[in-house]
This record gives C-alpha cells, sequence and structure tokens, in this order.
C-alpha cells in the first residue's frame, strides 16, 4: 500500500504471512496447499516459524526444479542428447 493506494494487509494476518503465502493468498499457492495438506495429514500444528521456514524451502526445492525441467525441454528442442554437447 504505497503512497495510500491499494488494499491494506488483511486483519490479523502478517507481513511474513502476506510473503509465505500463508495468509490471504494460501488458498491458490500450491506450495501452501501441499504444505497445508501434508501438515494435516501427519497431525500436526506448525508453529508460524516453522511452517514459514518450511514453505520457504519447499519454494526453493520447486524454482529449482522448475529451472532444470526447463533447461532439460530446451537441450531437447535444440536436438541434443541429454549430457551431450
Amino acid at each position: 500500500m504505497l503512497l495510500g493506494v491499494g488494499e491494506p494487509f488483511a486483519e490479523g494476518s502478517t507481513q511474513e504471512e502476506e510473503s509465505t503465502g500463508r495468509g490471504k493468498f494460501a488458498a491458490t499457492d500450491p506450495v501452501v496447499q501441499l504444505f497445508s495438506a501434508e501438515e494435516e495429514q501427519a497431525g500436526i500444528t506448525l508453529t508460524p516459524e516453522q511452517g514459514t521456514a518450511i514453505i520457504k524451502i519447499l519454494r526453493e526445492l520447486v524454482d529449482r526444479d522448475v529451472r532444470y525441467i526447463r533447461e532439460l525441454l530446451h537441450s531437447m528442442q535444440g536436438g541434443k542428447e541429454i549430457g551431450k554437447e
């Protein structure tokens, strides 16, 4: 909400929740959905700090895997065999 334009943070949410997706947009974030489902299935409730740390790690893993898949597809489009230059 820079310059007073836009929506303020949702009541009761923190900047940390907004940045990790555990706040207002959690329902549409697949990483948060996966984390929440696994947390529920395990029958545990983690602290917000623990949840935030795990979500950050999951996002890093997803980003790494997406980059790898893009590189793989790019190399296949060029007609190169994987592992060969």
